[in-house]
């Protein structure tokens, strides 16, 4: 029985990061996944790619980055950009293949080249981290520039995040706030955690503990661990709020769920280290 891909391009437009809608359509796509392999096979780079995330995600298929990467590579050396960004992901996580910063930045260039923003990103990251390069703080600047020029929240982040601290630029509390703004309107939640932060330091603006509870709710509300326990800290203070330990407990507890281990040291301290 053949297995239809026309329930899966929904979930390929909402979780694969550089799927276009019309290479998704029904209308040009494939109906089922043998189908998808015949026109792939035939060299086709948009049905390779729509292999690639098939197998990525495990879509109607058995999940395997292996199997993924070989069909990304196959439509990223005809220049389909998307996959070009994917096999450069997948060397960048050791996902399938050997974790590789030099190979990783490869592809992520091509993408690049090609105006893919998420790339651009990705070049970004590499040099603020030193993956496989030397780390270069203003390159990791230049290249989170160019994607925030195209709307790319992660880097309208990041240049916050450097801006705030003086990192590859000149620090302002001013710049950052404007980046974190421009990322907090598409809903980045890293973004509205910072503002969080820089509304409780007093960080460029008047000190505001209730415009920072507003944007820890905000950023919480997307199950960011350190703005949910950021909201702990406030109800255990009383900042901004009335002191509440129960309503700090819950928000620790969320915290800890969603990875942020810190959290158990202010459970323990509140004297509810109880699992």
């Amino acid at each position: 029985m053949k297995q239809s891909i026309l329930f899966i391009i929904p979930l390929l437009l909402a979780l694969a990061p550089g799927l276009r809608a019309e290479d998704a359509s029904p209308a040009a796509a494939p109906i089922s996944v043998e189908e998808t392999q015949k026109v792939a096979e035939a060299g086709d780079s948009a049905a390779q790619y729509l292999l690639g995330e098939l197998h990525n995600l495990g879509a109607g298929v058995r999940q395997s980055y292996a199997e993924a990467l070989l069909w990304y590579r196959k439509a990223a050396e005809q220049g389909h950009r998307e996959s070009q960004h994917m096999v450069g992901l997948l060397h960048y996580r050791g996902r399938g293949v050997q974790q590789n910063g030099a190979e990783a930045m490869k592809w992520f260039r091509r993408a690049a080249e090609q105006g893919f923003a998420e790339s651009e990103h990705m070049l970004g990251i590499i040099y603020y981290r030193g993956l496989g390069v030397k780390q270069d703080l203003p390159e990791a600047v230049n290249w989170f520039e160019k994607a925030a020029e195209r709307g790319y929240a992660g880097s309208e982040y990041m240049l916050g995040f450097l801006h705030q601290r003086g990192q590859g630029v000149t620090q302002s509390y001013a710049d950052a706030l404007a980046w974190y703004r421009k990322a907090a309107a598409q809903g980045f939640a890293g973004a509205e955690s910072a503002l969080g932060d820089m509304y409780r330091g007093g960080l460029g603006v008047t000190q505001d503990a209730a415009e920072a509870l507003k944007w820890y709710r905000k950023a919480a509300e997307q199950d960011y661990a350190q703005a949910e326990y950021m909201l702990g800290e406030m109800y255990r203070e009383g900042s901004g709020v009335t002191p509440d330990a129960a309503a700090a407990e819950k928000w620790y507890r969320r915290a800890l769920a969603h990875g942020a281990d810190y959290a158990r040291d202010a459970l323990a301290k509140l004297g509810m280290g109880r699992k």
